[in-house]
């Protein structure tokens, strides 16, 4: 545990990141200026409590009202920061922020060109999110922008799910673009296929669930429960 002794100057800089790989659990060390990174862009403040709109600004990422801002603080998926909300820097577990567009991403609209039950539309609406319903000879529904736990890089990737056979049948494996790996260098089984899906190249994990351990049951199974089911593969790839 690291202990902030109160007569101690400030530090010139922090990075706030680098402080929680190391110190997860502690409150940041006053400084005079923050470093943080927003997706790929590092950044600097000398407020430890800067607004939304603030930490866009600093990392280039204007107009600000153009895009949604995410906190990364532990596990879980990142938060989002409301408009107007400061976020305070110092507190244990800040990492890093994901900035995404609101309503285009990476140059392709909102794709719906086939309909999903309600209670998919619903959650997939409820992750803030771009994500698409795409028919180009089979069915995938792709998220885009995710952020993967810390651990696995790049920052940002899209996840594409196969839904030819959902709802009646199971969905299978996941497929992210571009490639993630880990920051360690460990390898990762079963993700050295990579196939094509809507004109790009994405990895395939090749995870499917064990008969009578986890089958797919097509009256409780959805998309939000291979959504979890996919975030569990995660945890279990940093326990190894």
């Amino acid at each position: 545990m690291v202990a902030n002794n109160k007569d101690e100057p400030p530090l010139e800089e922090l990075d706030i990141e680098a402080f929680t790989a190391s110190n997860p659990h502690d409150k940041k060390p006053p400084a005079k200026r923050y470093a943080f990174r927003v997706n790929k862009k590092r950044a600097t403040t000398t407020d430890p409590t800067p607004t939304r709109e603030e930490i866009l600004t600093l990392a280039g990422f204007v107009p600000v009202e153009e895009y949604r801002l995410r906190l990364k603080s532990g596990k879980g998926d990142p938060v989002e920061i409301q408009p107007g909300e400061h976020v305070d820097l110092t507190v244990p577990g800040v990492e890093r922020f994901v900035a995404n567009k609101l309503h285009v991403q990476d140059g392709l609209s909102e794709r719906r060109e086939f309909v999903l039950p309600e209670e998919d539309t619903t959650f997939l609406n409820g992750l803030g999110l771009n994500w698409e319903a795409v028919n180009c000879g089979q069915l995938w529904i792709i998220v885009r922008g995710w952020s993967p736990p810390a651990g696995f890089e790049p920052g940002q990737v899209d996840i594409a799910f196969d839904v030819t056979s959902y709802p009646a049948g199971v969905i299978d494996m996941a497929y992210f673009s571009p490639t993630i790996s880990r920051t360690n260098g460990a390898n990762i089984p079963q993700a050295d296929v990579t196939v094509a899906i809507d004109g790009g190249s994405w990895q395939r994990w090749s995870r499917h669930r064990v008969e009578g351990v986890n089958s797919w049951n097509p009256e409780s199974d959805s998309i939000a429960s291979h959504y979890g089911y996919m975030l569990d593969w995660f945890k279990r790839e940093l326990e190894r």
